[in-house]
């Protein structure tokens, strides 16, 4: 089965012609390094974007605030059953109380 290169949809700021994973990367992707392109920059599963919808706040940011304090996240998939998003931070930052 041929995999399309995974190319950006219409962002204000990504030229329209811009790849972001090519077809050779996508072929040879692991399940886990599919999942992972979640936490790529712009990434978004949305037909359309604009400054104002369809982008939310991108994965790649949860993913580095998370990295900062100490904490970990992580995605698995089973086609079919759903996806499991594991998002780990450190203890002493967890009971802390607000």
């Amino acid at each position: 089965m041929t995999v399309p290169a995974l190319k950006a949809r219409n962002d204000p700021q990504t030229p329209s012609n811009a790849v972001l994973i090519t077809t050779e990367q996508c072929e040879r992707m692991s399940d886990r390094e599919s999942a992972n392109l979640l936490f790529h920059p712009g990434f978004s599963t949305a037909e359309h974007t604009s400054n104002v919808s369809g982008r939310g706040v991108e994965m790649d940011v949860v993913k580095n605030n998370l990295e900062k304090i100490g904490g970990t996240v992580d995605v698995s998939s089973l086609p079919g059953l759903g996806t499991t998003v594991r998002m780990k931070i450190p203890l002493t930052l967890a009971i802390i109380p607000r």
